[in-house]
């Protein structure tokens, strides 16, 4: 059975390789990626420093290392950067919690950790023609401003991938 090896996930188009050791290191080239990846872990026989996760906890993972890894600070000073975190994380919360009642949460799968939170179009982007995309903070504050309108809800990085165009979740259709 293949499953995330942090919560344990089973569903196979929320799983992907999660390098634990870099790319540099397991001498995997950043253009080494999808089925020719997985062509070449089968054939090196799933070496050691190669474990798989589920599109929430690998981003959780690599949120963690690239805390560690962050060599170079940004030309701001350490006051700009965590208030402006600080902003973007209170303008999220601020969004996404009237979608929640409460808490912010999936709205799929009950996953409540903000960092793999995401507001998803019920209705695709796809069929709006002409109007303008909103994502990220711009999405947050076009829905603060319009009074949290009808046609998003929240949902996590899994659950979001899984829908894209269609109109449910893996997690849905095997219930």
């Amino acid at each position: 059975k293949i499953e995330c090896a942090s919560c344990g996930e089973d569903g196979l188009e929320f799983l992907e390789t999660n390098h634990v050791k870099s790319r540099k290191e397991m001498g995997h080239a950043n253009d080494l990626t999808g089925s020719a990846l997985h062509v070449r872990l089968r054939k090196d026989g799933f070496p050691e420093g190669i474990n798989i996760l589920c599109s929430n906890c690998n981003w959780i993972d690599n949120l963690e290392k690239h805390k560690i890894r962050a060599k170079t600070p940004v030309p701001q000073s350490r006051d700009r950067r965590d208030y402006n975190k600080q902003y973007l994380l209170r303008i999220k919360i601020e969004a996404f919690t009237p979608y929640s009642n409460g808490k912010p949460k999936c709205a799929c799968c009950s996953i409540d950790n903000i960092d793999v939170l995401s507001i998803d179009h019920i209705i695709p982007q796809s069929y709006f023609k002409g109007e303008k995309k909103r994502i990220g903070i711009g999405l947050n504050r076009y829905l603060i401003k319009n009074s949290f309108p009808r046609g998003y809800q929240i949902l996590c990085r899994n659950c979001n991938s899984s829908k894209s165009d269609k109109s449910l979740c893996y997690h849905q259709i095997k219930r």
